[in-house]
């Protein structure tokens, strides 16, 4: 049997602070291993201890204040790290295990050239190589991970270069010593579903070449279906399950596993609903007694999962350690059958829900607009458009999807519609008034029809006001707050609607999780009794399972109010659950307009089939089917 690369035993972290008497453990009891080139993903939602599990292996839990229990042991190629000074963990890092983080462009220098980012990871693992041979390696690097015309990359900035170019770079960076393990924090969440494919397939990619072992971080279980040969998931600091990737997504033992893949929206499919988990992840000092996840968990007994910590044991008991063999920190894992997980029923079909005949709320004709960019030269400049002539219709009651990657046009045509920018030319028609022909204080008044959700709710939130200043703001601004409807009263049933404790009013929003912050924007967006609601990608930045219990609420809200909404999303699957009709965009173009089943069904515009082809499933088979397909593409197209 070979022996591991990478050992982890006992890992427990603790932080220390004068506000708590004592410590915090946000992660506790993490033992497991990865051979020479086996990729592993290790998944869980925010706050599970991931990326802290990352950084630990790293040797850099102490940058960020913590410390490791005196038990924990972490041994690379069998030597203990723990035992080797800051000098000696110098070299292992870049040199035997390197990691490459979520956003590249906080990671990358943004006043040095790409050029000399890579040369400096060379000097730094490489030392015996020359001035002229570095640049050359640095130049075959950046061709390694597929940049187009690396010499000349050499010398742009990161801000000149896409998402994924810049992820890209951050890949080569951290293959410039040769590594034998690599660990990738949530390496594609900020990208779209093609580009996340291609970093994905690099990886895979890499990993056969030069036999690389690969800890791939993620919350999302469809992301790395085709891509890990073994799945860990972890919840409250520990690890919950671990099973080959195969196995795990057959057969998940874990309620919370089973959760997470149900949380997944079907692409093959359209769901009156989905699953979601009740609540939100503990925070370490007010973890439960016995088993972490008992307040969630719709299979808990009580009192044996409330007052009995479950272990991570092996289902085989054949089997000789728990560190790679499937295993389940459950007490009830043999009683309880996963396949009873069900969403609760929607208060409509899908069938029922109908929109307004001819009644068009929403009209877009021939809408363009263009931005002024820098150009060559100390003078130049050029027009970039975009929104190119797009022109559609929004029905009374309808949700209408927007598609399609990242600089398409998406949101921009989204503020265009709701004139938050000026269009450079075509008309928006909105109950039949041209926005453009409205005045300032004719303008104002229509806003209380149209209201806007945002992607990040932490920065569309005033940090400094309380939730119920943030609610009753637009009702102040407009003169309604006070009147009949518009009361306190209103305000109690719009959390409750939204599903908020009623004592949030009082509560500043860096108190809520990302989830509940989301619901705060949404319930300001609802505040004033919008007729048409844009949502900007509200969902993207969420845990799955977060993401599901945020589209079941506008799912709700679109039966009980009749509202008419424009979702923009990269994410197919999420506009198939929510949306009557899909249009997909394309270099500012909307290229493709269809019923959600009709464009599932028979997609005509190639770029819409290569959106789908790139969309991941939490199937295992499929996306490697699919791995091997866009390989051969490739060939051929070479």
């Amino acid at each position: 049997m070979t022996e591991p690369l990478l050992e982890v035993r006992n890992l427990q972290i603790a932080f220390r602070s004068r506000r708590n008497a004592r410590p915090v453990v946000p992660v506790e009891e993490v033992g497991f291993d990865i051979a020479p080139g086996e990729r592993v993903g290790l998944v869980g939602e925010s706050g599970s201890g991931k990326s802290l599990t990352a950084l630990a292996v790293m040797g850099l839990i102490h940058r960020v204040g913590g410390e490791l229990g005196p038990e924990t042991s972490i041994k690379l190629g069998g030597d203990e790290l723990l035992a080797k000074n800051e000098r000696a963990m110098r070299w292992i890092r870049g040199g035997r295990i390197a990691m490459i983080f979520q956003d590249p462009l906080s990671s990358l220098n943004p006043v040095l050239k790409i050029g000399r980012q890579v040369v400096e990871a060379l000097e730094l693992h490489r030392p015996d190589l020359e001035a002229r041979e570095m640049k050359d390696v640095a130049i075959d690097l950046l061709d390694q991970v597929h940049l187009p015309r690396p010499d000349r990359l050499m010398d742009s900035h990161p801000h000149q270069l896409s998402g994924g170019m810049r992820q890209r770079v951050m890949i080569a960076i951290a293959l410039a010593g040769n590594p034998e393990l690599l660990i990738a924090d949530e390496p594609t969440t900020a990208l779209d579903v093609t580009i996340q494919a291609e970093v994905l397939d690099l990886l895979y990619e890499l990993g056969e070449a030069r036999k690389l072992a690969v800890l791939l971080i993620t919350h999302d279980l469809s992301i790395i279906a085709g891509f890990t040969h073994r799945v860990l998931v972890m919840y409250g600091g520990r690890l919950v399950e671990q099973a080959a990737t195969n196995d795990l997504y057959t057969e998940p033992r874990h309620p919370y596993t089973g959760l997470l893949l149900r949380s997944i929206p079907p692409l093959e499919q359209t769901e009156d609903r989905l699953i979601a988990i009740t609540g939100s992840p503990p925070e370490p000092l007010e973890r439960p007694d016995g088993c972490g996840f008992s307040p969630r968990c719709p299979f808990v007994r009580d009192p044996l999962c409330t007052t009995q910590r479950p272990p991570l044991v092996a289902l085989d008991a054949a089997t000789a350690s728990t560190a790679t063999s499937r295993a389940t920190a459950c007490l009830r894992v043999h009683e309880i059958d996963l396949s009873e997980l069900a969403p609760e029923p929607a208060s409509t079909s899908r069938e029922a829900r109908t929109t307004v005949d001819d009644d068009v709320l929403v009209e877009v004709v021939r809408l363009s607009k263009t931005f002024k960019v820098n150009g060559k030269g100390l003078i130049g400049h050029e027009m970039v458009a975009a929104v190119d002539e797009v022109s559609l219709e929004v029905k009374r009651g309808e949700v209408l999807g927007i598609v399609g990657e990242s600089g398409s046009g998406k949101s921009t045509l989204a503020r265009c519609m709701l004139h938050l920018i000026a269009p450079s030319g075509g008309k928006v028609r909105v109950e039949g008034e041209d926005l453009s022909a409205l005045g300032p204080r004719a303008l104002r008044r229509m806003r209380l029809q149209m209201q806007m959700i945002f992607q990040d709710p932490g920065s569309s939130l005033d940090p400094r006001m309380r939730v119920g200043r943030i609610l009753t703001e637009p009702l102040r601004i407009h003169g309604l707050w006070g009147r009949p409807g518009y009361d306190e009263a209103a305000l109690d049933d719009l959390l409750e609607l939204v599903q908020l404790p009623s004592n949030s009013l009082d509560r500043f929003p860096h108190e809520f999780s990302g989830g509940q912050r989301q619901r705060i924007a949404i319930a300001r967006a609802l505040v004033a009794r919008p007729a048409l609601l844009v949502c900007d990608e509200p969902v993207s930045a969420l845990d799955v399972s977060v993401r599901s219990s945020i589209l079941n609420l506008l799912a709700d809200l679109r039966d009980e109010f009749g509202l008419t909404m424009v979702f923009i999303a990269h994410d197919l699957s999420l506009v198939r659950f929510l949306c009557d009709r899909i249009g997909v965009m394309h270099q500012g173009r909307l290229v493709e307009i269809e019923s959600a089943e009709e464009l599932f069904s028979n997609p005509r515009h190639q770029h819409t089939r290569e959106l789908l082809a790139s969309q991941p499933v939490p199937d295992p088979v499929i996306e490697q089917e699919r791995r091997d397909l866009r390989r051969r593409l490739a060939q051929s197209a070479e």
